[in-house]
């Protein structure tokens, strides 16, 4: 069963803790009535088996400071955001993750996550991954707009290594990198913003709607980027690398 469950308007804080699940869940909400939160310090935490560290239901706050963490499955889920109004946030500083599969999977929800000074490690190559979900009862009964906020990833102090695979097909997907550099190839036509001297070198084909000049970006020899770009005429052109940046309108 979970090893701690915080509900209900509670407040949880766990300090120079040793905490273990066998499998389901570690530390997890639900049914907040409004409002939770749970914080852990300084602590270890595993999951042993299928199974996740921590769970932010709906109206829920988790924080972690300064924790070793360790799950078999999934280090932490965020309730699906899938009203206008509703947008999940995550923030992370100065954390070393490692993930066997993808270090981020959003399924159809809306989701403001801000990294900084963070080093990510994906064995399979794939930081980002956005798709639509697979719960189908979940799909059918859910409301949607055209202009829900869908998810926004900044990057800031960073070194990247791997592929955002953007495959949401009804909410836009926003790149944001501050004083990053990125290795990988990004799919979908995600909106892509380069600033303060960030860099990006496409390794595999890619696809990327374009904002603002394409000062920083290069592509391997071999390699096409496609890029939607309002402020640039249709065309080709050589990178420094040997691949191509091939503009559509």
């Amino acid at each position: 069963c979970r090893t701690h469950l915080s509900m209900d308007n509670s407040e949880s804080y766990f300090y120079g803790c040793d905490i273990y699940a066998e499998a389901w869940a570690a530390l997890s909400t639900d049914s907040s009535g409004g409002y939770v939160y749970l914080e852990a310090d300084d602590s270890k935490i595993d999951v042993g088996g299928n199974g996740y560290i921590v769970y932010a239901d709906n109206g829920c706050h988790v924080v972690l400071n300064r924790c070793n963490i360790s799950s078999g499955n999934v280090f932490g889920i965020q309730d699906g955001m899938t009203d206008l109004k509703d947008i999940g946030t995550i923030r992370m500083q100065h954390c070393d993750l490692l993930s066997a599969g993808p270090m981020f999977r959003c399924k159809s929800t809306n989701v403001d996550i801000y990294l900084r000074n963070c080093r990510l490690t994906c064995t399979k190559g794939t930081i980002l991954e956005t798709i639509l979900t697979d719960d189908e009862f979940y799909y059918q009964t859910r409301s949607h707009t055209e202009n829900e906020y869908g998810v926004q990833f900044t990057f800031e102090e960073m070194e990247l290594f791997g592929d955002m695979k953007c495959e949401d097909p009804e909410r836009k997907t926003c790149l944001n990198l501050v004083d990053t550099s990125l290795t990988g190839a990004i799919t979908g036509f995600p909106y892509l913003q380069l600033a303060e001297g960030s860099s990006w070198i496409a390794t595999k084909d890619s696809s990327i709607s374009l904002i603002g000049a394409p000062s920083g970006i290069d592509a391997a020899a071999g390699v096409t980027i496609t890029a939607k770009s309002k402020n640039m005429l249709p065309g080709t052109q050589m990178l420094s690398s040997g691949g191509i940046l091939k503009i559509i309108s």
